[in-house]
């Protein structure tokens, strides 16, 4: 495998992968989170003042993009977004978590058990 340079490392794009949402009538792309991303959501996540759901809405506020990488939403939509059917929410929540290696499983492994 060949070495990387630092200008490759830093225009290699977030992987992705297509989701169907028959509920919207069409496709959207759940990608990679960034670091920044990854530590946004962390902190929603784990604040005691927020709701459960403000959770699952930012991860796919982190991870909803179109098929060039570009996000389609920020934190901005939160409130637009929790008023549609949480079932969409839920599907990409699985996919979103997978992509990111933020699985149950992939936690045990990283913690190696």
């Amino acid at each position: 495998m060949a070495t990387l340079s630092k200008a490759e490392i830093l225009k290699s794009v977030l992987y992705s992968e297509p989701m169907d949402v028959p509920e919207w009538g069409g496709t959207v792309f759940v990608s990679e989170m960034t670091g920044t991303e990854l530590g946004q959501w962390q902190k929603i996540a784990r604040d005691p003042e927020r709701e459960d759901i403000d959770s699952v809405i930012a991860l796919a506020i982190f991870t909803i993009s179109d098929e060039d990488g570009n996000r389609l939403f920020d934190m901005n939509n939160m409130e637009d977004l929790k008023r549609k059917g949480i079932q969409v929410f839920l599907r990409l929540q699985n996919v979103a978590l997978r992509i990111n290696k933020l699985t149950d499983s992939d936690m045990d492994e990283l913690k190696g058990n």
